[in-house]
């Protein structure tokens, strides 16, 4: 019976009209659908694979499907978006220097940093405690140290090559002549995701990885995880602190520098190559994606200090005619401490004015934010003045974005008066809202005094239902809980903002003036973007685990 019904299920799925097969297709991952074209010939040739993203790195099998796509005429009309993964391998200790070091040579034995970046990521995947306290171990059956060395080496050889080679920026530049459909171009040092096995862009190179192999999971640009403060940051054409590194008291050259100023500006190679490539390529990109899925790094600051080649591709990028959305995720070190020096140069807002026909904006940083919604340290913002916080007024030209559908800001120390007023210049046009892991410093406000705000000070809730902006706030979780997790109190606020006058829906940070922590039972939820199905009730100390499925990659 069961062979009977395998044979006959291909001719009643060609039974379906083509217009339903395609909707029944679409709900299935590229692997579904490879395995489904593998069922007949006939089905193999009705039903195509779902290619709308193209990857790119520093990779030989990551440019080879590049090409192969590229080179295929039905599949390169389909492609819309270029992924460029800019977390590069690590090859020597990354914990040393924040990744300004680098390797003279690659080893033929196995390297300490490599079995302590392996068993690390090894225990984040299975959950092992140190000396297994909880219970849990390391399989047995899993790729064996030599194994994945020699795997690792391979790929970190290939990976030399093709930065030499610059065969990525080839490959770049070809395509995009050859995707007539190309609008977005994603810039993101999260492919390989936090857990081993779930991947958050299956790459064909992390596809092609053995089942159990292990490695240390690049981290791309520098960020906080597993640190107590933001990573420091030096200036993009050298500063007084960087030159400390390359140069001995006497102003001589340190015989082995941790790196060149060129070296420590290609911590973020994949912004630099792609942003120049666009300036000296005929293309259709219109939306520039920073993807970093809730982590807190980005592209240096310092380079809206003073012009440099990477400012201008940046506004020869954002001012060609029809640019639409702009995702700018900025590594700001402390510019707290050096009255916003980056921001106030005025070269960020002149570029942001620039872009005329922008319908999506959103701005993070990785500023130093407790789960409280203060800085660590509060008791500097006693001295503080106004110079000391973000000047959102003179950085954001919203009155040139007459389109704009989403403003977003996140991660940053505001004034909730200033960021009030901000909101008030948005155009009638705005959908969306996004103020997540910010912090407040002027005295007496918060997340509670922030709804109430929007709901009694502007006219948003005047608007027909349908042209309501949208609030999305993301919070973080307590230290202790799991990379990935958030709290999201979006429908809870959207639900305050807009209740009718005869509804009684309560604040979902409650009546406290200073409280930035939702309440429980008020509509806040715990989520995590590793698990993008996982949502239950928020609750204080809450450890209910996620389901993140472990992906094969085969």
């Amino acid at each position: 019976m069961s062979s009977n019904v395998s044979e006959n299920a291909p001719c009643l799925l060609l039974q379906l009209p083509k217009e339903l097969l395609d909707e029944v297709t679409s709900h299935l991952t590229n692997g579904d659908i490879k395995r489904l074209r593998a069922a007949s010939k006939a089905i193999h040739n009705i039903v195509l694979l779902r290619v709308d993203r193209v990857f790119l790195s520093a990779n030989p099998l990551n440019i080879q499907v590049f090409y192969a796509i590229a080179d295929h005429e039905e599949f390169r009309h389909r492609v819309t978006e270029i992924v460029w993964d800019d977390a590069r391998l690590i090859d020597t200790d990354y914990s040393l220097g924040q990744g300004l070091l680098r390797a003279k040579h690659i080893p033929e034995d196995c390297p300490a940093w490599f079995q302590r970046g392996r068993r690390a990521t090894l225990m984040w995947r299975f959950d092992v405690a140190d000396e297994a306290w909880n219970g849990n171990k390391i399989p047995d059956d899993v790729m064996s140290l030599e194994d994945c060395w020699q795997y690792y080496k391979k790929l970190i050889k290939e990976q030399k090559v093709v930065l030499e080679t610059a065969s990525d920026i080839e490959a770049l530049r070809y395509g995009l002549h050859r995707f007539p459909s190309l609008r977005r171009l994603t810039l993101t040092p999260a492919a390989h995701g936090v857990y081993l096995g779930n991947p958050l862009y299956q790459t064909p190179m992390i596809r092609a990885f053995p089942e159990t192999f292990a490695y240390p999971i690049p981290r791309g640009w520098p960020g906080d995880e597993e640190r107590t403060t933001p990573p420091e940051l030096y200036g993009w054409e050298g500063d007084e602190e960087f030159n400390r590194l390359i140069y001995g008291p006497d102003d001589t050259l340190r015989p082995e520098p941790g790196c060149t100023l060129e070296e420590y500006k290609n911590i973020w190679r994949g912004f630099r190559v792609v942003l120049r490539t666009l300036a000296q390529s005929e293309h259709s990109i219109s939306e520039f994606v920073m993807a970093i899925h809730h982590r807190s790094t980005g592209m240096n600051c310092h380079i809206f200090d003073q012009p440099c080649q990477e400012y201008d591709d940046f506004v020869a990028l954002v001012s060609k005619p029809g640019f639409r959305r702009l995702d700018l995720a900025l590594c700001t070190g402390f510019q707290e401490t050096e009255e916003w020096c980056s921001f106030r140069s005025g070269l960020l807002r002149d570029a942001l004015a620039a872009a005329t026909d922008l319908e999506h904006f959103s701005i993070s940083s990785n500023m130093d934010i407790d789960v409280y919604g203060f800085p660590p340290q509060t008791e500097v913002l006693e001295d503080m003045d106004a110079e000391s916080f973000l000047p959102l007024l003179s950085v954001f030209p919203v009155k040139n974005w007459p389109r704009l559908k989403h403003f977003g800001i996140i991660r940053f120390y505001v004034q909730q008066s200033e960021l009030m007023t901000l909101f008030e210049a948005l155009p009638f046009s705005l959908r969306s809202v996004e103020v997540s892991y910010m912090a407040f410093v002027d005295e007496n406000c918060s997340y509670m005094t922030l709804l109430e705000r929007l709901r009694e000070k502007l006219s948003w809730k005047d608007h027909e239902p349908g042209q309501r902006p949208q609030i999305q706030i993301r919070l973080s979780r307590e230290h202790r809980a799991a990379p990935g997790r958030y709290v999201s109190v979006d429908k809870a606020a959207n639900r305050f903002i807009y209740r009718d006058a005869s509804e009684d829906v309560p604040n979902p940070f409650g009546s406290k003036v200073n409280n930035s922590n939702p309440v429980e039972g008020l509509g806040a939820v715990d989520c995590s973007h590793l698990a993008p199905s996982f949502e239950i009730p928020y609750t204080l100390g809450g450890r209910a685990p996620e389901l993140i499925l472990y992906q094969s990659y085969a």
